[in-house]
This record gives C-alpha cells, sequence and structure tokens, in this order.
C-alpha cells in the first residue's frame, strides 16, 4: 500500500512537471524555430559577396580610372609610418564618392604598390603589387595579394606572390583596414583646408 501511494504521488508529480514543462518548451522551440527563420532570412537576403563578385567590382573601377582625375596628396607631414613607406596617396573618386586609394613608395626604394577600392566608401578590395610601378604586362598576370572584404570584415587572400609569408594573415587584413580608413580620414582633413 506503501509503495503504490509513492507511486501514485511520482505519476502526479511528473504528470504535472510534464504539463507545466510542455508549453514553455514548445513556446521555446517555437520562439528558436522563428528566430532561425529570421537569421535565415537576413541571410538570404544578402548573400556573402564572392571574391569574383569583387573582382567584377574591382575591374569596373579601374576600367573607369581614365574618366576620374585622382586627388595627390603628398604624405610629408602625415603620421611617421605613412610619410616613411609612402610618397604620395591618389585618391579616386567617381559620383563624389571614393572609389579607388593608390598609394607609392619613394622613388628608389621600392616599386612595391597598395590599391583600396571601395563601394559606397566601404572597402571591397586590397591589392598589394610587389612592382605596382611597372606599368608593363599589369594586366596579364595576376596580382601578387588580394585581400577581400565585406561590411568591414575579412573574407579571403589570394596570394601569387613569390615572397614567403611569415605573419598572421588575419592580423594583415586587419591592418589593411585601418590603412584603408586612415588614408579616408586624411583625405577628410585635406578636403576640410
Amino acid at each position: 500500500m506503501k509503495n503504490s501511494a509513492t507511486y501514485i504521488a511520482l505519476l502526479l508529480l511528473v504528470g504535472i512537471a510534464c504539463t507545466n514543462s510542455t508549453p514553455k518548451d514548445s513556446q521555446a522551440e517555437e520562439k528558436g524555430t522563428i528566430l532561425n527563420e529570421e537569421k535565415q532570412e537576413e541571410t538570404s537576403e544578402k548573400p556573402r559577396a564572392s571574391p569574383s563578385s569583387i573582382d567584377e567590382k574591382r575591374t569596373s573601377i579601374e576600367n573607369a580610372l581614365s574618366e576620374m582625375s585622382p586627388v595627390e596628396l603628398d604624405t610629408e607631414g602625415l603620421r611617421a609610418q605613412i610619410s616613411q613607406k609612402w610618397s604620395k596617396i591618389h585618391y579616386y573618386k567617381k559620383d563624389g564618392k571614393i572609389v579607388r586609394i593608390k598609394t607609392y613608395p619613394h622613388p628608389g626604394i621600392s616599386k612595391r604598390t597598395e590599391e583600396f577600392y571601395f563601394e559606397n566608401e566601404a572597402l571591397i578590395s586590397v591589392v598589394i603589387e610587389d612592382n605596382g610601378l611597372d606599368e608593363k604586362g599589369k594586366t596579364e598576370s595576376p596580382k601578387d595579394r588580394v585581400y577581400y572584404f565585406e561590411d568591414g570584415v575579412f573574407i579571403q587572400e589570394v596570394n601569387h606572390s613569390k615572397e614567403k609569408e611569415y605573419s598572421i594573415k588575419e592580423s594583415d587584413a586587419e591592418r589593411l583596414l585601418q590603412e584603408a580608413g586612415e588614408y579616408l580620414d586624411v583625405l577628410r582633413e585635406y578636403e576640410a583646408g
């Protein structure tokens, strides 16, 4: 008798626990499903950019360069890290927005250039060419290093350089993202007077 009373009490407790937790569990499950569907809708609305689609945008900018007059800034007087590395910076605008920034080394020191490409003034690509001052064969050969970005986030690096890399790729991309922002700030200060 004592065992059957304990058994009945246990069954009642389990039954109460099941009825109380079921709505909460199903509500949580339902909320999770709704949240997952919302996340899928968000990601399905804007697919992640691919390097090939970014390359197409970069090529489009390159093809329109002849229609743009660059703003040239001398790096003298800028932060030491910039002025020691680069002699000048060219800024290209289309419809009033920056689409490309190209940095040039000091003569006789290096031929390396860095080109920053933008869409709606957000960095989409950086091209580093070890012989960027040499215009011969520029279209036939692959770029030495290309970094791809979307919404301020590094996506991928493609490295065709013969130069060995010993650094951490993420930090290179972060440095380039920071430099792009700094170059934009330099132009804003210059334009402000």
